[in-house]
């Protein structure tokens, strides 16, 4: 009787390094997409933030301007430093919706004390992004600024870095 070979598959040094070659590359495809997509929500992530940080920031600096056009009609008014700052503390309200109207911010919440001649405020935005600022009205109507301080408070994300937010639970 003849022996057959019985399905034995005969394969060369040239046709296995061909096949490594090519499970090894395939491999590395798969590893540049999982980095490649691990990369966007990276970069996705931090855009969002700088924008909502710069909302914030945006929004301080158009209050700041908007007070500063209270003390500008103060002091054609010929008014005093501590007048001017009770106009300030008066007209918070008015402030306030000035300064989300030059920003073009809406979901921002808006807070202003006037403690004599300082004018202190906080901005709070979404994602934790916080502005806390505080001036002082001098003599001549102009203004220093004390402090200018953002921060963030990091919440715990709901994303994975690796399989996107199909992964997350």
């Amino acid at each position: 009787m003849k022996r057959g070979s019985g399905g034995n598959v005969r394969i060369g040094i040239v046709s296995f390094i061909t096949l490594v070659s090519v499970l090894l590359l395939a491999m590395l495809a798969v590893l540049c997409t999982v980095s490649a997509n691990a990369a966007k929500v990276t970069a996705t992530r931090q855009s969002t933030f700088t924008t909502k940080l710069y909302e914030v920031d945006g929004a301080g600096q158009a209050l700041v301007a908007a007070i500063d056009e209270k003390l500008e009609a103060c002091a054609k008014s010929g008014e005093s430093a501590s007048i001017a700052a009770g106009r300030v503390q008066v007209g918070s309200a008015d402030l306030q919706a000035r300064a989300l109207e030059l920003s073009g911010a809406d979901d921002l919440q808006i807070s202003l004390t006037v403690s004599g001649q300082n004018v202190s405020f906080s901005i709070t935005g979404t994602g934790g992004r916080f502005l806390d600022a505080q001036l002082t009205i001098n003599d001549d109507l102009s203004y220093t600024l004390q402090s200018w301080k953002t921060s963030t408070t990091q919440a715990a994300s709901e994303e994975s870095l690796w399989g996107g937010a199909s992964t997350a639970k």
